[in-house]
């Protein structure tokens, strides 16, 4: 049973999104529109008008479970900046280095693959970290909470908590 990482309250404050509340806030006050929303939408029409297309940080879907900066969903937003750059960085080596007739001069499949190692190591090492927590909160404080209420519970009836 996991109370905050995989549970029923953590993927309540995943689910709930910070934009959402506000944008629902304001039409119960009497407004038509949704004003978070349409103001993402249209900075991401106008920009992608003029050629200029950001990562996908999603923006649009910040929770309330994304208040640190390692949940969840901003770990994936800092992914999404992290390959964006990448790919920039990519093309802008694979354009100097054309003329030259080379295949790379910043050595972006080298340092590319190094980042992409560290993000998987990063979520790797949450997932595990997740799971050791969620285990231990589970077996070791609950499982010992309910083993002591067994044994306060059935001391007056003379019988030993189930096993």
């Amino acid at each position: 049973m996991a109370l905050f990482g995989n549970g029923s309250i953590g993927r309540c404050l995943n689910l709930l999104s910070v934009n959402r509340l506000f944008d629902d806030t304001v039409r119960l006050i009497g407004f038509r529109q949704r004003p978070t929303r349409t103001a993402y939408r249209w900075t991401q029409r106008e920009l992608s008008r003029n050629g200029v297309m950001l990562p996908d940080l999603q923006l649009n879907k910040v929770a309330l479970g994304d208040y640190s900066w390692y949940s969840s969903g901003n770990l994936q937003r800092i992914n999404n900046g992290t390959d964006w750059v990448q790919r920039e960085v990519a093309e802008a080596d694979a354009a100097i280095a054309a003329p030259l007739g080379v295949h790379t001069v910043l050595g972006t499949p080298l340092t590319n693959g190094e980042i992409d190692i560290v993000q998987y190591s990063v979520w790797e090492f949450r997932r595990v970290g997740t799971f050791a927590a969620t285990t231990v909160l589970d077996r070791w404080l609950l499982d010992g909470l309910e083993d002591r209420a067994d044994r306060v519970i059935n001391f007056r009836l003379g019988e030993p908590a189930e096993r």
